[in-house]
């Protein structure tokens, strides 16, 4: 009797390959409706290991209000590292905080993203930038005072801040070292501050408990 030849026949190969086109279906349709899912997990991770800094090293720059800006940190040569998931950009220094007591909380802003941590559960927020004019299309609106300040009478920055950005702005360009804008504005009677609300998308995209 003829022994059949060995290796793949016609059906088998059919077999395989749809087979294979099933797994390649599969793959990118977890490519598309996965990505940015693990990078949110990791998002959290980051969040969650600046505030464990933050615990770590408070009693080297202790404030009385209890909250640590990355900024601040930063600033007072304080070793804390912490990684934008989203890309190469650092993580904002002027948003990025993290409260200690009296309801604890923190917040990392990286690139477009914002995490908040609070009693435990992670909120992922997207955020846009800061506009004068209130957009009517965007449904998701944070809203906030942003500064900028004059002297002489002309106005000094093209653009207006967030309080801490703008004192970090003010101290650089007047050699001082103050820690608020009512320190500035009672200090230096010939300056004047100048502040505006302005507007920008903060949508929630995902919580994490």
């Amino acid at each position: 009797m003829k022994k059949k030849p060995n290796g793949f026949g016609i059906s088998q190969f059919i077999v395989g390959m749809t087979i294979l086109v099933i797994l390649l279906g599969f793959g990118a349709y977890y490519v598309v409706c996965e990505v940015g899912g693990p990078n949110y997990s990791m998002f959290k991770k980051e969040a969650e290991s600046f505030a464990h800094q933050v615990v770590i090293h408070k009693e080297m720059v202790i404030r009385a209000d209890n909250i640590y800006y990355l900024d601040y940190l930063l600033d007072k040569k304080v070793d804390v590292i912490v990684k934008n998931p989203f890309g190469s950009d650092a993580c904002n220094r002027y948003e990025s905080y993290v409260k200690t007591e009296n309801g604890k909380e923190t917040v990392l802003r990286c690139g477009e993203y914002l995490a908040h941590i609070s009693n435990d559960v992670t909120t992922i927020y997207k955020v846009g930038d800061w506009l004068e004019k209130e957009d009517e299309k965007i449904t998701s609106i944070e809203s906030r005072l942003l500064y900028n300040y004059e002297k002489n009478g002309v106005v000094m920055s093209d653009k207006y801040m967030i309080e801490n950005e703008f004192i970090d702005f003010y101290n650089e360009k007047e050699g001082t070292n103050y820690y608020s804008v009512n320190a500035i504005q009672t200090a230096n009677k010939g300056i004047k501050i100048l502040s505006k609300t302005f507007h920008r998308l903060k949508e929630e995209v995902k919580v994490i408990k």
